[in-house]
């Protein structure tokens, strides 16, 4: 009877987890869109207080730790809320806070709320910005028009496709088909035709080929190797990138073409270093072009 209720009442506190999770990822989310126009920014604000008290009340009133796990835990938040207070990256306390209370939650559960929430609210900016309720930020390049389609800017709406379809293609792993590919190609035709970002189309490319992989690795022994080790990909791969913007510089040839593929991400890259360093707790909030940088203000609901 006890196992039963102890069962129970850590169900009802995954539900809880996952309905703060799809409030405060429906927040978070509409400010990524032109639909952030329309709603206050207090708003947004409130909600993260809300989450960040919601989350440790749920830590604190539900969850049994150990001393190491609270001394780890309280360690933790003591080293982000530094980094936050340092960069004013106010973001880091309410997602830090997802993470350490989503002790026992399923990561399936997780995705389908991810997938359910980004991909609804997408959907719904794509509409409204075609039909004129919000902005379709649009504008001109040497490669053709970019659109955003209701996102801020066209390489925030392609980095929605590439994660929606990442979780995707999770949850299809279990039981997985070919047919299965035709949203995720979709998708790239959609990043390459209209939001010119080569650097999604190249990382959906690669996230395509290493989930056939995985998917085909029972008949691909030779690669298994590779698969035992890919969790060291990502850190490889951002050591990669911030070594080529660290040496970045526009005589190199090669280093220009690549550059020029990843929409110019080296030469950003190597500015930032250049003008700003890096250091350990992080640093006051650095200007970004991202987001439409300061043009994002000139953009209208056409060609800007």
């Amino acid at each position: 009877m006890m196992r039963r209720r102890g069962a129970s009442m850590q169900q009802h506190r995954n539900v809880l987890y996952l309905i703060i999770f799809g409030i405060y990822l429906a927040s978070v989310t509409l400010q990524t869109t032109t639909f952030n126009e329309m709603i206050p920014h207090r708003v947004g604000v409130l909600i993260e207080l809300a989450t960040l008290a919601a989350l440790l009340g749920l830590v604190v009133c539900l969850d049994t730790l150990t001393p190491g796990q609270i001394i780890g835990e309280v360690s933790l938040l003591v080293l982000v809320t530094v980094v936050t207070l340092t960069s004013g990256a106010h973001y880091l306390m309410p997602t830090i806070m997802l993470v350490i209370a989503a002790r026992e939650v399923s990561f399936r559960q997780i995705i389908q709320v991810y997938l359910g929430v980004v991909g609804t609210i997408l959907l719904l900016a794509l509409v409204a910005a075609e039909v004129g309720l919000i902005k379709n930020i649009t504008f001109a390049t040497a490669d053709g028009l970019r659109q955003s389609f209701g996102v801020v800017y066209t390489t925030d709406f392609a980095a929605h496709i590439f994660y929606l379809c990442a979780a995707y293609l999770y949850l299809l792993a279990r039981r997985f088909r070919l047919v299965a590919l035709l949203p995720v190609l979709f998708g790239l035709a959609m990043i390459y035709q209209f939001t010119k970002t080569m650097t999604d189309v190249i990382a959906l490319l690669v996230l395509i080929s290493l989930y056939l992989v995985y998917i085909y690795r029972r008949q691909l022994r030779w690669l298994r190797p590779m698969i035992r080790y890919s969790f060291l990909m990502l850190p490889l791969a951002s050591g990669l990138i911030i070594g080529l913007s660290n040496i970045f510089n526009y005589q190199d040839r090669l280093l220009v073409a690549l550059n020029n593929t990843l929409s110019t991400r080296l030469a950003l890259g190597n500015n930032a270093l250049l003008a700003y360093g890096v250091k350990l707790f992080g640093q006051a909030p650095i200007p970004i072009n991202g987001w439409g940088g300061d043009r994002f203000e000139t953009f209208t609901n056409g060609v800007g």
